[in-house]
């Protein structure tokens, strides 16, 4: 049912003018498909099961798109439209791609919002149908390429594929890690790359305060006993 929504998400033809639709702000979307003149790329099992997941987040005043390496610039959406345009400089953090499959769809996923010189594709129109609980988020750039997402969670036996979970996301006060690999050491990022919260960690209490933390998206990174590097993202409320 979920790939019927998604299809009918691409093929949607909704432009009428609404007044600003605020279900976009402080959700995590999950990128399910980018759209361009070349065809609609949707994302493999081989991508949606490896961390880090292709997303969005947005914020009145912030965009941050993330696949390995996450961007984030400040956004300037409409009061009247769903429309907003990108602005300023662009804040990256980058990581390294698992897998040539994602590598290449984070090519993708950012050739939605930026061109040949790191400009943006000015302006950006946004659509979001409901989907039975969830929703679906369309976002369109001045280009006609679109990018396709959902706040639906990944199934129970999907999430046993995927390395590492943070939950609830976005969270309030407390944080929960899982993992089916032995951490060791836990620290947190914020946007713009700097560390603001160092552990070791313990298996028996795999829970994080993150009351200090200021409303905006963290980065938590997590280190293996065999040294292996996992990456979560998170919204603080």
């Amino acid at each position: 049912m979920k790939f019927f929504a998604f299809l009918f998400l691409i093929v949607s033809s909704i432009h009428q003018i609404y007044a600003q639709d605020p279900q976009i702000f402080d959700k995590f979307w999950r990128c399910e498909g980018i759209t361009r003149s070349t065809g609609t790329y949707v994302s493999s099992p081989e991508i949606q099961f490896t961390q880090p997941v292709p997303s969005g987040s947005f914020f009145p005043n912030e965009v941050v798109i993330s696949n390995c390496d996450v961007r984030s610039t400040m956004s300037i959406f409409s009061e009247t439209e769903n429309l907003f345009t990108l602005e300023g400089d662009i804040i990256v953090l980058e990581d390294v791609c698992p897998t040539n499959a994602l590598e290449n769809f984070q090519v993708l996923c950012f050739g939605i919002y930026w061109g040949a010189g790191d400009e943006p594709i000015n302006p950006f129109t946004y659509t979001i149908i409901d989907d039975g609980d969830y929703k679906l988020l369309e976002v369109e750039n001045a280009n006609g390429g679109i990018a396709h997402y959902t706040n639906a969670p990944l199934a129970v036996n999907e999430f046993e594929r995927i390395q590492i979970n943070v939950y609830p996301n976005p969270v309030t006060n407390n944080v929960n890690i899982a993992s089916e690999a032995l951490l060791q050491s836990i620290r947190i990022y914020d946007i713009q790359g700097r560390e603001v919260y160092a552990t070791q960690f313990q298996p028996g209490n795999p829970t994080i305060n993150t009351e200090a933390l200021k409303t905006g998206v963290y980065f938590l990174k997590a280190e293996s006993d065999t040294g292996q590097q996992l990456t979560a993202k998170f919204v603080k409320k």
